[in-house]
This record gives C-alpha cells, structure tokens and sequence, in this order.
C-alpha cells in the first residue's frame, strides 16, 4: 500500500538513491530535503517530488516515480502535493525545468516555454553596469524592492563584478539586460563564512516573463560553485 509523507533529513539518503537511479541531478537536495513529499511502500521511497522556495517563487523538481511503481498515477499525486504546498506557502510563480517530461506538466497548468524564448543568463561584465544600475533605481524609485532611497550609477555597482565569492549575473536578450542577481556578505564574523544574501531585480519592461526564475535557475549552482 502506496503512503504520501513529507521528507525529513532521515529519508534524505533513500531520496538521493533514487534521483541517481533516475539520472536527475541531485545538487541542492540537501537544503531542500524538509519541502520534498515522498511516496513510500513500507519504509521504501518509491517516488518524490520537491519544492525550492526563493522569496515568492518556487521551483518544481526531483518529480521521479521508481521504475516498478510507474503508470499508476504516483507522479500525478505527488505534483499535486507540491502544488499544494506551494500554495499554501503564498508563493506567486512556480517553474520547473525538463527535457524529458515537456507533454507531462501542462495538465498541471504550467505553460511551455521554449529555451531560445528564455533571455541567456551569464556573469556580469563592466558593460553591464549602467543598465545594473538603471534597474536598480526603479527598484528604488518604485518603493517596493528595498529601503534604499539614493540612486546608483555604474560606478556604484563595479566594486560587485569579479568577486570569486559573490556571483553577479544579468539575463540578457536582444542585446538588452533584462535582470541582474548578486550576492552579497550576510554578516562579517567568520561563523558566517559560507553564508551569503542576495538581491533579484527585474527591468519594469522584463517582468512576468520568466526572467527572475532563469536568474534564479543560474544563480543557485553559482553559489555552490563559489562555496
């Protein structure tokens, strides 16, 4: 008999066991192990699916049901629970990336969004930083996105390029940037070492067009790349 749990730490081993033999990436889990629900047969993790929360936005992944439990509407209930989930967390957008399951997700209400649509997602450059700064200023002129109140040139924003530590990237399409993602220090004592913050920001013009979940979608390995 099939049973729907919600993860802990202690199923987080049977969880990986399964991505890997499905060949879904397992970086990320580990954080997210607490917002992942399981299918169990017994104690036996038979299926799963997670939930990435950044802010207001969620990322869907690690839906896989064990080969010898398929086509018995597994994948559909777990799906469902995520859904739940992230709405009963207020989240406002929910994506997911796939190369695999692109036919199975719209009965879900997710709509398809072709990679060449998506704006390309890249580290920053000194180029980059009047429209950094530019987007940044709505941010403030707008009053919602931060308690700053001055206004920032691109001079302003070079001291956050080329940190090893703190990624800066933009989106960028047809020659525009869209958004911009960085990383920040969360606070200076040495415990906090590998811990950082981070700052989205969309152009006004950009938003509702999956820009911040492609920044996110980059900017998370990013980090872990840098520690």
């Amino acid at each position: 008999m099939i049973s729907f749990c919600t993860a802990t730490s202690h199923d987080l081993p049977e969880v990986l066991r399964l991505l890997e033999a499905s060949g879904l990436p397992i970086a990320g889990v580990e954080g997210h192990i607490q917002e992942f629900i399981l299918a169990l047969e017994g104690e036996r993790v038979v299926g799963c699916a997670g939930l990435e929360v950044h802010g207001v936005a969620g990322l869907l992944r690690s839906v896989v049901v064990d080969e010898s439990y398929r086509s018995h509407g597994l994948g559909e209930k777990l799906t469902w629970g995520i859904l739940g989930l992230a709405q009963h967390k207020n989240l406002t957008s929910l994506s997911l990336l796939t190369d695999t399951a692109q036919d199975y997700f719209p009965r879900f209400g997710f709509a398809r969004v072709e990679r060449a649509e998506l704006p390309e997602v890249r580290e920053a450059t000194e180029a980059d930083l009047a429209a950094i700064a530019e987007i940044y200023n709505q941010g403030i002129r707008a009053r919602t996105a931060t308690f700053e109140t001055d206004e920032r040139t691109a001079q302003d924003v070079r001291g956050w390029l080329n940190n090893p530590k703190h990624p800066l990237l933009v989106a960028e399409k047809g020659g525009q940037v869209w958004g911009w993602i960085h990383a920040s220090s969360y606070r200076a004592r040495d415990c906090y070492a590998g811990i950082a913050e981070f700052s989205v920001y969309v152009a006004e013009t950009s938003r509702g067009q999956g820009v911040g979940d492609a920044l996110m979608a980059a900017f998370i390995p990013a980090c872990e790349r840098a520690g």
